[in-house]
């Protein structure tokens, strides 16, 4: 086998083709969108606020429901309280529901703690402490997320609004490790 047809063989063996991905793209004043590395869509938003970082995407615990997902990296002697449990969901026609907030799990699907108190810290490995909290959705049009007010060491913690708009995305091939 000639190196070229041997080269193109291995990097078609090591790609898996796919289909078209939909999903909600997020977007907040000051955040930068993370494009996701395996599928090239833009489905997360990070957020510097203040000491601590912020996390959003959409998440599927099974494929079959979603949540809004928000991670709060929280450094040691940090502390976010929230004022409430309850989120507002507001739709493209200006609908609004409200939702209680799943709070400190990493995974929805099991049983989680009633929004608290996040305290900061390190964990192994030299990383802040992670806090995840997280809203179920359904349906797939756009809604805009407001988390209930929170503060920081007493004060104001400036989360903006999430904004989820829904995108279709189509790669041609992504890698096997992904």
């Amino acid at each position: 086998m000639k190196p070229m047809a041997f080269a193109a063989a291995a990097v078609l063996a090591a790609c898996v083709p796919l289909l078209p991905h939909d999903y909600l793209e997020p977007s907040a004043p000051g955040a930068t969108t993370i494009v996701n590395r395996c599928w090239g869509m833009r489905d997360q938003v990070e957020m510097d606020l203040g000491p601590v970082k912020a996390f959003a995407r959409v998440a599927r615990f099974p494929p079959s429901l979603r949540f809004v997902e928000l991670r709060l990296q929280v450094p040691p002697g940090h502390v976010i309280v929230p004022d409430g449990d309850e989120a507002t969901l507001t739709g493209a026609s200006g609908s609004e529901r409200r939702r209680v907030v799943l709070g400190t799990t990493s995974n929805p699907t099991l049983p989680t703690e009633p929004l608290r108190a996040m305290e900061g810290g390190r964990v192994a490995g030299g990383f802040d402490r992670n806090h995840w909290l997280f809203i179920p959705i359904e349906g797939d049009g756009e809604i805009e997320v407001r988390f209930p007010a929170m503060s920081l060491d007493g004060k104001p913690f400036p989360l903006p609004p999430i904004r989820f708009t829904p995108r279709s995305h189509v790669q041609v091939a992504a890698p096997l490790q992904c």
